[in-house]
């Protein structure tokens, strides 16, 4: 024991000595800033608390450094000691806000003022001292602290999960749903502050191949400690040191602590009326260096929506198809810990089956007479499908950075058709009776990787992209047609097989050198260099019998030379691009933060093209040299020193050439009653686009953020579908034809706010107006020359919810408007006007300690103005659920109702310069689920 202490005082002083050796360091170093200690500790018993986390804030509240690091410090004698932390801020007369955190303790703010002509270090006068919260009961309420639900760290959005309180068993789904500013439609794509997500990112890392719903549908939302929204850099631009590649706009979720080592799992079984039935299981293993990830699902419920979700529900979104499917997919991700090597492995298998009811009424638009037609289709559709990929990346600093991978994708299809389409003038004209089977299979394989050399010297500015590619694809089919014609009374009967063959081999190379031109400009020289080889040939026969071409006895199949086709075409294209990007770090007024950014895009394209083309025993041979400029620019910039404020303006100018198939001359008439023509004649397309955002965050009033955008497309020349419509036979002639002077503009308002300190009170709305100008072309009865026809369509809309939520209680009112008003230039145009708007509620309630959920919304949903009356319609729309946790929320059991009055069925509504089209789908019928779902996770003990 004696000589104990003596070693102990030894290492108090060689901690001391090393302390303040880096106090020194700290000094030489910054001569320019302020070096501030401070400390925190408990607020009556006066003891240090390192747990705690301390972050700097500007005065309107905007952070500047998160989650500074504390150490202990104990002088001889001591025996709690200290929790020192230190501060290097710019010597400049400022003033911050410093904010402490810890729980089960009460938030602590202390004003800091900073003043130029101050010495370089000193210390805070007091410390940040925590109070543990009193839990006071007054009427049954406690009063606790309130977290902030979002807030700017820098140019990143944050997203705190644990500020959001949902019930037991909710997903990551329901979490994103809950954000604001954030909305997710039913297909899985999420949208911040009006901008798509690119991809959804698990700890930083791609995940399933950037399949965003297997992760919403099965991370638990309790697991989430935060979700991040930012502009990622790819791993290639983050190992050359400069935007290789696009930037992706990205949702990276964040798992809390706890759950960042071991494994998170769910399984869920569900049947209901109607024969649906459900059953999933999801595994997640996860680890710093492995995550293994196991998702397997399979159901006939096809529903993507969630009850409480109103705008979801929309008539118009509905499955538009019965849709059963069986799925399996694995990953393996693993990463080194210095992330020299990665690699990851990804195996899809999928079977799926589709029944689709549709029923279409299309109004054609022609001078002295209004034809339109009505369609009734079935149609059942297999597919089996199976993907496999595989990637690695080496980075070896100051060596080489690489990448490569290799994906295959393999597709077996089959399916059958009936359908009804009678043709009407002031009487039915004609009745086709079709049917139709098809029997497939495609196989594809791809092949793409990076190199770029890091060794300092004359290859260093230098990358290399490469790619293969081959895809081959078989199909046949066999039609079967009744053609009743009524003007001139008669019955036709005609069968028509197929065989389909498709194969294209395409290779690249894609050269790219850098260099930097003073501080700020960034100069890039790219070539990319592209050949492929494609064949397809069509051969059509006329057999007796509806029968696919594999069956046909080759002597009774008669070959129809007319409209049968084969071809060869190769393409050759070399692509320079001159690339400069003008960026310059502006010094904000705590750190190098705000950024301007000019961004300058010059791509030239030179195609070089072989085509040979043989139909009706006549060869054509097509050669072109063509030439396409696709400029763009953008800028970027923080107007003040808020890091949630900026503005993006962008510029572009898009050229292609004509396909070199429309440029031939043939008629193709297999299908009765459609006639479909080439046009030598033809030109390519061009359009001018400008788009400007705005977004801003407003500190002044707590989680208010709001964004203008505006947009203007201009189309100088565009490819439209001609169309003749034969009276006598009701026959259709197609032909590309070009059209100019079509343009559109769209502006957009959107904001959320809290309304209250609390942040129980919140709102958002959307407001949004869009012109179109749109011009196609009409080969009219009679005339020798197309005429371009004109609709010019102006579209209002309005959405807007309030919402409520404390603690086990939420509720939440929608409303949403949109008028659409169209007016064409043409004869016998009606001028339209389509009024949908629908309002609603919905909430959700969980009984504490008991943990029963119930949830409900309803949901009006009105269309006024469609030409069709039938779908000039108001839908009540009313669902339900109750759950119920146990074993503290690992097992959950709900029942669900949808749309338990059995209004819903989907619509489209589509109006251009040729006709208008009206669309009804048979959707997923209304029904009863029992749910039973287990939640389990595993963290290993250290």
């Amino acid at each position: 024991m004696t000589d104990y202490i003596p070693k102990t005082k030894q290492m108090i002083c060689m901690k001391r000595l090393l302390f303040i050796f880096i106090m020194c360091l700290f000094f030489t170093a910054s001569f320019s800033q302020q070096l501030i200690l401070g400390t925190v500790r408990d607020g009556f018993l006066k003891v240090p608390l390192p747990e705690a986390r301390v972050t700097l804030l500007s005065a309107d509240s905007v952070i500047i450094q998160d989650s500074i690091k504390i150490s202990v410090q104990k002088k001889e004698g001591e025996r709690w000691g200290s929790a020192n932390f230190v501060l290097t801020l710019p010597k400049k007369t400022c003033t911050y806000l410093l904010h402490a955190t810890l729980d089960g303790y009460e938030d602590a703010w202390q004003t800091l003022s900073v003043k130029a002509e101050i010495d370089d270090a000193y210390g805070l006068d007091n410390p940040l001292e925590l109070r543990r919260i009193r839990q006071r009961t007054l009427s049954e309420v406690t009063v606790k602290a309130t977290k902030l639900k979002m807030f700017y760290k820098g140019d990143t959005l944050v997203y705190d999960a644990t500020a959001f309180k949902m019930p037991d068993g909710s997903m990551l789904d329901d979490l994103i749903r809950q954000m604001p500013n954030s909305t997710m439609n039913d297909n899985g794509e999420i949208f911040v502050n009006g901008r798509k997500i690119d991809e959804l990112l698990l700890g930083s890392r791609s995940f399933m191949g950037g399949n965003k719903k297997v992760l919403l549908e099965n991370l638990p939302y309790y697991t989430v400690k935060n979700l991040k929204v930012y502009e990622k850099e790819s791993d290639r631009s983050f190992a050359v040191g400069y935007d290789i590649d696009k930037k992706k706009y990205v949702m990276d979720v964040n798992l809390k602590d706890a759950y960042r080592n071991g494994y998170i799992g769910n399984v869920e079984m569900a049947g209901g009326t109607k024969n649906r039935w459900l059953g999933r299981a999801f595994l997640l293993n996860y680890t710093d260096k492995l995550r293994f990830t196991l998702y397997a699902n399979a159901n006939n419920v096809n529903e993507k929506r969630h009850i409480g979700e109103s705008s979801c529900w929309k008539p118009e979104k509905m499955p538009q198809s019965q849709l059963t499917t069986k799925r399996v997919a694995g990953e393996i991700d693993f990463q080194s810990k210095n992330s020299k090597i990665k690699e990851n492995f990804m195996l899809d298998l999928e079977s799926s089956k589709d029944f689709e009811e549709t029923k279409q009424r299309h109004d054609l638009f022609l001078d002295g007479s209004t034809p339109y037609s009505i369609l009734r289709l079935s149609n059942t559709s297999r597919a089996n499908r199976l993907f496999a990929k595989n990637s690695v990346n080496l980075n070896i600093p100051e060596v080489i950075y690489t990448d490569l991978g290799v994906e295959f994708i393999y597709n077996k299809y089959r399916g059958n058709s009936e359908s009804i389409s009678e043709d009407y003038l002031d009487a039915i004209n004609t009745r086709l009776q079709s049917s139709n089977f098809n029997n497939g299979h495609s196989l594809e394989a791809n092949v793409n990787g990076f190199i770029s050399p890091r060794a300092d010297n004359i290859l260093r500015p230098f990358v290399i992209f490469y790619g293969f590619k081959h895809h081959n694809n078989y199909n046949e089919t066999a039609r079967g047609y009744i053609t009743e014609q009524y003007e001139n009374p008669s019955t036709t009967t005609q069968y028509i097989a197929n065989n389909f063959h498709n194969a294209e081999t395409a290779g690249n190379i894609h050269l790219t050198w850098s260099c930097e031109i003073g501080k700020y400009l960034h100069l890039e020289l790219q070539n990319r260099q592209e050949l492929s080889r494609k064949y397809e040939h069509d051969y059509l026969y006329h057999p007796d019998t509806l029968s696919l071409p594999s069956q046909l006895d080759a002597l009774l199949a008669i070959t129809d030379p007319r409209n049968s086709y084969k071809y060869n075409y190769r393409k050759y294209s070399n692509a320079p691009t001159l690339y400069m990007k003008w960026r310059k770090e502006i010094p904000g007024e705590y750190m190098k933060m705000e950024y301007l950014i000019w961004d300058i895009r010059i791509p030239c394209i030179f195609r070089t093209e072989h085509l040979t083309y043989i139909r009706n025993y006549v060869t054509q041979n097509k050669k072109r040299t063509s030439y396409t400029f696709a400029p763009s620019l953008s800028f970027r910039i923080h107007p003040t020193k808020k890091r949630g404020e900026q503005l993006q303006v962008q510029l572009s100018y898009e050229q292609d050439a004509a396909p070199l198939f429309d440029l031939l001359d043939y008629k193709d008439d297999a299908t009765p009653q459609i006639v479909k023509l080439g046009n030598p004649k033809l030109k390519g397309s061009a359009s001018s686009t400008a788009r400007a955002t705005f977004t801003d965050w407003e500190n002044k009033h707590k989680g208010q953020q709001y964004h203008i955008s505006g947009q203007f497309t201009y189309f100088h020349r565009q490819v439209a579908q001609s169309v003749t419509f034969n009276p006598n036979n009701s026959q259709y002639t197609y032909q590309p034809q070009n059209v100019n002077g079509a343009y559109k503009w769209s502006a957009e308002f959107g904001f959320t706010r809290f309304l209250d300190k609390l942040q129980r009170w919140s709102c958002q709305n959307s407001l949004e107006i869009a012109y179109n100008h749109f011009i196609d072309h009409a080969l009219q009865t009679g005339m020798k020359e197309s005429s371009p026809n004109a609709v010019n369509t102006l579209t209002l809309h309005d959405g807007i919810w309030f919402q409520y939520q404390n603690k086990n209680f939420n509720i939440k009112a929608t409303g949403d408007i949109r008028w659409r008003h169209s007016v064409g230039k043409m004869l016998n145009f009606s001028n339209l006007n389509a009024l949908d708007y629908q309002y609603g509620m919905s909430t959700w309630y969980t009984i504490p300690n008991v943990k029963t959920t119930f949830s409900i919304d309803w949901n009006m949903y009105c269309r006024q103005g469609y030409g069709s009356k039938s779908l000039n319609t108001n839908d009540f729309v009313i669902n339900a659920s109750i759950a119920q946790s146990f074993l503290k929320g690992k097992v959950i059991i709900s029942a669900e109702a949808f749309d338990i009055f059995h209004q819903l069925s989907t619509t489209q509504y589509v109006v251009n310069a040729q006709g208008r089209t009206e669309t009804w789908k048979r959707s997923l019928p209304n029904y009863l689920m029992l749910h039973v779902v287990y939640h389990f996770n595993h963290q290993p003990k250290y």
